[in-house]
């Protein structure tokens, strides 16, 4: 990539991550009438959907606003990495979530015929009509009540507005959308349902403690790429809860899913970045200033982690790495970037320059990602201690029961 265009992708993920731009965002919902309207994107055969189908008509109930339903399908989407192990997650993630609010479903992943009939009772419904029938159509169809004979017929408006949201840039479903804003799935929806309280949203239902972690909790592992803005929240944060716990910090670098062969579509990146904006907006974490380390970038850090690592820094070499990728603007794919991140780890400026010429880094950087799979994981942040392991920033709090003086934020409805 060219130095001026380096510069101007520069200038547009500060615009697009700044707080003007969710001002912006929302003034423009308000101008095209849609002021207060809450969308929904749901899908009946995913986990993460069932679980909100079971809580947004109490959350809701009150909502003084408007509430839009689309029913999606999965549409095969090639920018989704490894779908099988993603399906796995989602249903145990879901599990997960269910127990923690207390919340009853029978999680028998449905055959297809049942969900095209759990999608044409849903036809033709909308606002609370809509949401107490997903609620009720989803239990049956998730606890196999629903008959799975084929269909006499089969939904094209569902299709259309499939079609639809995938122009519209809602790559997702369980997907919630407010004023310009995206809200994806149970981890995002405390923060949405505390900010649309002032509208009349209700409380989302108080949290059980969580299950005990078994196995050797001295170590916390984590999975993480440098191009990843998620990895840079979580390892910013990992490296605090560490030292103060006593804990061993295990850093296991991987390539971004870009390099490994991924496409993803140019507004779902923006979505994902102004996303990962709002989170560290919300964690206190700088961000914004945002200088794209893939390709030459993203291998020259890699290349120097085993250097860091014999110099006892590799996690804080990831985390200035990561830094310096999105809230510095500093150019990793330079001699003078990435010697001045360098010598702000205490790295040795000749041993670097020595380290980029060592390709061993790839084979070391190839078994994490076969570990990755292992675990039954494909994206980053992947985290894991004993033998409890998840994915995403926004799951650490699930470590927090075990961490009697976790600096990490507390669980989202103490962050309101």
């Amino acid at each position: 990539m060219s130095t001026a265009r380096k510069q101007a992708m520069r200038v547009l993920a500060r615009g697009l991550t700044s707080p003007a731009a969710v001002a912006i965002a929302r003034s423009g919902a308000r101008l095209i009438g849609r002021r207060h309207e809450l969308t929904w994107y749901h899908r009946v055969d995913d986990p993460h959907s069932q679980l909100l189908a079971m809580l947004l008509p109490e959350l809701l109930r009150d909502f003084r606003g408007t509430v839009r339903c689309v029913t999606v399908r999965s549409a095969g989407q090639p920018w989704i990495a490894e779908p099988a192990l993603q399906d796995e997650w989602a249903l145990k993630d879901s599990k997960l979530y269910a127990s923690l609010w207390g919340l009853s479903c029978a999680w028998k992943a449905p055959p297809r015929n049942a969900s095209r009939a759990a999608e044409r009772a849903l036809e033709g419904l909308g606002g609370g009509d809509y949401l107490r029938a997903a609620r009720r159509v989803g239990t049956e169809l998730w606890s196999g009540a629903l008959d799975d004979a084929p269909p006499a017929r089969v939904s094209d408006s569902v299709e259309a507005a499939t079609r639809r949201a995938l122009r519209e840039g809602r790559y997702n479903s369980a997907l919630l959308c407010f004023e310009g804003q995206q809200w994806h799935g149970p981890s995002r929806l405390e923060a949405l349902a505390a900010s649309l309280q002032d509208l009349g949203a209700g409380r989302l239902p108080p949290r059980c403690d969580l299950p005990q972690v078994g196995g050797d909790t001295s170590v916390i592992v984590i999975y993480l790429s440098i191009r990843s803005p998620y990895s840079y929240l979580a390892i910013t944060q990992l490296i605090d809860l560490a030292a103060v716990q006593g804990l061993r910090l295990e850093v296991r670098p991987v390539l971004p899913m870009v390099m490994r062969g991924l496409e993803v579509p140019l507004k779902k990146r923006i979505a994902l970045v102004q996303d990962a904006a709002r989170e560290a907006r919300a964690l206190g974490i700088s961000f914004g200033n945002i200088l794209d380390p893939v390709g030459s970038g993203v291998e020259r850090a890699l290349a120097c982690f085993p250097l860091a690592r014999a110099h006892g820094v590799e996690a804080d070499w990831i985390r200035r790495c990561s830094e310096a990728a999105f809230a510095r603007g500093i150019d990793l794919a330079s001699r003078r970037g990435l010697l001045r991140v360098a010598n702000e780890c205490g790295l040795p400026g000749a041993e670097v320059v020595a380290a980029l010429r060592d390709p061993t880094w790839r084979a070391e950087v190839e078994a994490n990602e076969r570990s990755l799979r292992s675990l039954g994981h494909w994206g980053v942040p992947t985290f894991q201690r004993g033998d409890f392991h998840s994915w995403g920033q926004d799951r650490l709090w699930q470590l927090l029961p075990h961490f009697p003086r976790s600096p990490l934020p507390a669980p989202l409805p103490a962050r309101r």
